[in-house]
């Protein structure tokens, strides 16, 4: 009787543990960071990843972000790439010397031939927007734009290779239910030759989006890039609200209307 009495205590005392210790392995490790901490993250692919916890922070995914003057390098990081966080000191950016400006006779010189700079390149920003390249009815996908810069700020054509991917939302934006997915995914090479005067340019051509069918496809998107060069790293940045679907209000109308016939 003794027996079946500390069975049962014993059984009711594991009971008690077992929603702790689920509720534990189910929060991340990043739970208890508040936004703004600077912290070190170790991946499973051996990178260090240095930075601010950022607000986009979910429980799926951590958000790095690094700026300096307005501009921003952010990484976005799932649970299962993650090794270790620590909190660590501020990560410190060199501050972008701004340029003279220069006399119109200067401009026009400069605009025709890229501005050779002998430094590496330290931050990266990025641009996207829906492109028609063969001038059918349907976009065929996003044309970027590569801003890598050094230190003082001047345009660096660096060669490597580009990494790109596109998270897209479907379904009704008020709702709980719609589905956040990355759609697309690109990798591609890219060479000085890419480069204008300010820029570098690559196309992204959509493999499974369709923009101008998908109804349940929400109008914009989150891009992230990660510029790999040759001889110096990785840099990454990313571009929220990337239009992927133009407002047509014949399409949302008809949308409408095909929702309540049912």
């Amino acid at each position: 009787m003794k027996s079946t009495s500390r069975f049962l205590l014993l059984v009711s005392w594991l009971a008690c543990l077992n929603p702790i210790a689920f509720s534990q392995a189910s929060e991340p490790s990043w739970v208890h960071l508040d936004v703004g901490s600077h912290v070190s993250v170790q991946t499973n692919t051996g990178r260090v990843v240095r930075g601010a916890v950022d607000k986009r922070t979910t429980d799926q995914h951590l958000w790095i972000v690094a700026e300096v003057e307005g501009m921003a390098i952010g990484s976005r990081l799932s649970r299962e790439a993650i090794v270790s966080i620590q909190l660590s000191a501020a990560l410190a950016l060199p501050a972008i010397v701004h340029q003279p400006s220069f006399a119109s006779k200067d401009l026009s010189a400069r605009a025709n031939s890229i501005v050779p700079s002998t430094n590496q390149a330290r931050s990266l920003f990025v641009f996207a927007q829906l492109e028609n390249w063969d001038q059918d009815p349907e976009f065929d996908g996003l044309g970027l734009y590569l801003i890598p810069r050094d230190s003082s700020g001047t345009l660096v054509p660096v060669a490597g290779s580009v990494s790109a991917s596109l998270t897209t939302y479907h379904g009704d934006a008020r709702s709980p239910l719609g589905a956040i997915k990355t759609e697309e995914s690109w990798a591609m090479p890219v060479a000085a030759k890419d480069y204008s005067h300010k820029d570098g340019y690559v196309r992204l051509p959509f493999r499974k989006l369709r923009p101008e069918t998908d109804t349940t496809l929400q109008p914009v998107a989150d891009l992230h890039v990660r510029l790999s060069i040759v001889g110096q790293g990785v840099l990454e940045a990313s571009m929220e609200d990337v239009v992927v679907r133009p407002y047509s209000a014949t399409q949302e109308l008809r949308s409408l209307r095909s929702k309540a016939a049912f």
